[in-house]
């Protein structure tokens, strides 16, 4: 100014420029450019001419020490770089939504109390699949075994720690080309430790409880809390009624029409039965079979036993005669034996039948009623 008291614009030969105001300076020139002292405030837009790429903080077309606050929508044309190892994008007016970069491990999406925290929803109209999440190991040297992704669901306990409640885990089991296999285990916590409860293999098939683990299986009817029960505990099976136990009350009914099982089922209930019932019509319904590879000679090929109070009560042996196109069966009973069956009547492959009793009483009564 006139005074000499306030610089408004200060230059120097081959050097700066310096732009003041109220003797503060705002702008000053070098070599690279200028530099500005507090707020630009731009009506319209700013244009960087130029294509510096961005690798740190510093470096770039832009550059600032501070934060930068923008009010509408951000268009980048390239890659977004967040350099933080615990970066957290923020959603919402309140930030109730953060995704945070956890170092070397990968991303959290935390939300608050009963919303969706991760939604994918395609609006395709048309009847291809969708939306479609892709778990995809792009592995340079795929081989047998090889974990290719697992599904965790993680709670607390109460002793505020981190427990893996259950988890699918899908792995390779042949790589082969044209042969591929693939495994699908699904696991549950039980009694403190992580139990495979079922296995879905290719090329093999369905496995429950591979692992031998004291783990029922269990599938209910529409009336019947155990229509099908196996007691892993007690190497057990069985067809239930509701509340049977197993050993007392099974029941196993097969029929042609599921009125006729029913009746039979009724019929004979809460006794250990096997009921087996043809089709309505033909020569041969309701058969069973009985039988083994490479009986020896007076073997027992097949069997049925009574039982009562623990013990053998009776039996009827199928045996092999002297050969696989021989056969004999021996009916046998139990004397006040402890449950020793003593043999009653054999009948040998020509048809000689053989009687015995160890008593004085009749060998042979034939009643006609």
């Amino acid at each position: 100014n006139a005074a000499g008291t306030e610089n408004k614009i200060a230059a120097t030969t081959d050097g700066a420029v310096e732009l003041y105001h109220n003797n503060v300076v705002k702008i000053v020139t070098d070599a690279e450019g200028a530099n500005l002292t507090g707020i630009l405030d731009v009506s319209s837009k700013v244009v960087v001419a130029g294509g510096t790429e961005a690798t740190t903080t510093s470096d770039g077309s832009i550059a600032t020490a501070g934060g930068l606050s923008v009010t509408k929508d951000t268009v980048m044309g390239d890659d977004l770089k967040m350099l933080s190892d615990g970066a957290v994008i923020h959603f919402g007016a309140d930030s109730e939504i953060t995704l945070t970069h956890v170092h070397n491990t990968g991303l959290v999406i935390n939300s608050g109390a009963g919303s969706n925290t991760l939604q994918l929803q395609s609006t395709d109209g048309g009847n291809s699949a969708g939306p479609i999440l892709n778990l995809y190991r792009n592995s340079s040297s795929p081989a047998d075994d090889d974990i290719l992704g697992q599904l965790k669901h993680t709670g607390r306990n109460s002793n505020s720690e981190d427990v893996i409640y259950s988890s699918i885990i899908t792995t390779t089991k042949t790589v082969t080309n044209g042969s591929e296999n693939g495994l699908v285990d699904i696991n549950v916590m039980s009694a403190g430790s992580l139990l495979e409860f079922a296995a879905f293999q290719g090329s093999v098939g369905t496995v429950f409880n591979e692992s031998s683990n004291d783990l029922d299986f269990r599938v209910e009817s529409n009336g019947n809390s155990h229509a099908l029960f196996v007691d892993a505990g007690n190497e057990q099976i069985g067809l239930l009624p509701a509340g049977a136990t197993v050993g007392a009350d099974v029941q196993i009914g097969f029929h042609d029409t599921a009125t006729t099982a029913t009746s039979m089922g009724t019929a004979h209930a809460n006794d250990a039965t096997l009921l087996i019932g043809g089709a309505n019509s033909g020569t041969t319904q309701g058969s069973i079979y009985l039988g083994g590879q490479n009986v020896s000679a007076n073997g027992v090929a097949g069997a049925v036993y009574g039982f009562s109070g623990g013990n053998q009560s009776s039996g009827i042996e199928f045996l092999e005669g002297s050969s696989d196109a021989h056969g004999q069966i021996k009916m046998s009973v139990a004397q006040g034996t402890g449950g020793t069956l003593v043999e009653a009547l054999k009948i040998a492959n020509n048809g000689a039948t053989t009687i015995t009793v160890t008593d004085n009483s009749d060998t042979l009564t034939l009643k006609s009623t």
